[in-house]
């Protein structure tokens, strides 16, 4: 599997789990829909029917009275309009039957108001016999216990349908409830789930490159033996694989310098060695770099140096590392005659005389890397200048004496016996 699948898969396993959560919170507010729905739609329009059957008979009422009041047109009217008012409620009522217990309170509904219809009908067929006082009383005694009775099966079916939509309400707000919990139960489950993936999936990203990144510092350090373990097969295991091939062209490049560069060394050192001048190669703080051994026995310095010395701590003339200071700071070797270039250095009541030359170091990229001080010993031509001049100066002091005593003759001779001598010995003289 590549490297590409996991993550999409790691992505699409998140996207999976969030769109369940969605998709269970959409089921519990279809749910909540569905109970809230049931409330309007099933006990509401009972709830609507009772209460125009109990106005409508209320008015039934009114027209009963009415009738024995002695307005007996206006309430058979009124009576028969509110009659199929009635009517057509409890038609509905009848046809929105749900509740348990409602077809029997609805069928003896039906039966006290048809005895309650009947009634009114005998009344109308003698409505000529009755007086407003005996009709009232007649009201009192036949009529109005059975308005009373039918009005309370009306009562009694508004509160049915009220007692089942307030358990409808507690039962929606009992799903609410779990339903909110179960959401938050399957919200939390999901984002503990997609939590451990993700640290899955990212350790299993991040490890291989842990990997890399400890190989490449011990490679940096010199470690060439390192390899990353090859542990899946996507691009990071090929990338593995490439590393460890990387790393073993690259050890065995480093094996084949490494016996290059002692051997060049080995070279150079030998031809450091047998160079009879001195020969000192300084950084461009001034720190001696290099030195072969003639230089060592010139100025008297041990074989091991515990650090890299200054060029003022081996150095007994200032001048010179002045010169090489400024040839750092310029990058010009210093033009001077060989008088000008010589160094003396003494050491038990012994002067060495040294012809030194600075020269410049520079890169592949022309950048001043270095300083060269090259000290050639030429105590022994000093020495024989200094005789030369010695013998000079006592040939000369030995020839000036007889030739002192000759001239102070020739002299006297000239004063003397010039009269008596001829032109050419004069001139001779």
């Amino acid at each position: 599997m590549t490297f590409k699948k996991k993550i999409l898969i790691g992505y699409g396993i998140i996207f999976l789990l969030m769109g369940l959560v969605v998709a269970w919170a959409v089921t519990n507010l279809v749910m909540l829909g569905k109970a809230s729905d049931a409330i309007l739609k099933e006990n509401y329009r009972s709830i609507l029917a009772a209460e125009n059957m109990v106005d409508a008979l209320e008015r039934q009422d009114s027209a009963i009275l009415l009738f024995f009041m002695g307005d007996i047109h206006q309430g058979i009217a009124q009576f028969r309009e509110n009659e199929a008012v009635f009517l057509e409620w409890l038609a509905r009522a009848k046809d929105n039957i749900t509740i348990s217990g409602e077809t029997e309170l609805v069928k003896a509904l039906e039966s006290d108001y048809t005895a309650y219809r009947q009634r009114f009908s005998e009344l109308t067929d003698f409505r000529d016999r009755y007086e407003p006082l005996n009709g009232l009383s007649i009201y009192q005694e036949t009529v109005y216990p059975l308005f009373i009775q039918v009005r309370k099966k009306c009562i009694d079916l508004r509160y049915l349908n009220e007692e089942t939509m307030y358990k409808a309400s507690i039962q929606a707000g009992t799903v609410s409830k779990q339903a909110i919990g179960s959401t938050v139960v399957v919200a939390v489950s999901a984002l503990a789930v997609a939590l451990v993936f993700c640290l899955v999936l990212a350790n299993r990203i991040v490890r291989p490159l842990q990997h890399f990144m400890n190989a490449s510092r011990r490679i940096s350090s010199g470690d060439y033996t390192v390899r990353v373990p090859v542990e899946t097969g996507d691009e990071l295991g090929l990338l593995a694989g490439e590393f460890n091939r990387m790393a073993d062209q690259i050890r065995q490049y480093h094996e084949m310098n490494i016996e290059q560069i002692i051997s060049e060394k080995n070279k150079g050192d030998a031809i450091l060695s047998s160079i009879e001048d001195g020969l000192l190669v300084f950084d461009t703080r001034l720190k001696v770099t290099g030195i072969n051994p003639a230089a060592r026995r010139m100025l008297g310095l041990t074989r091991v140096e515990t650090a890299l010395p200054e060029c003022v701590d081996i150095l007994p003339d200032p001048k010179v590392c002045d010169m090489i200071r400024k040839t750092v700071e310029t990058g010009v070797h210093p033009d001077l005659p060989d008088e000008q270039r010589i160094m003396v250095f003494s050491e038990k009541d012994q002067s060495h005389h040294y012809l030194f030359s600075v020269r410049a170091i520079r890169g592949s990229s022309h950048d001043l890397t270095g300083i060269v001080l090259l000290l050639r010993d030429v105590t022994r031509m000093k020495e024989v200048e200094q005789l030369k001049t010695e013998f000079i100066m006592a040939a000369s002091h030995e020839l000036r004496t007889p030739l002192t005593g000759l001239g102070m003759s020739v002299d006297l001779l000239l004063e003397h016996a010039a009269p008596s001598l001829s032109e050419k010995n004069r001139d001779l003289l």
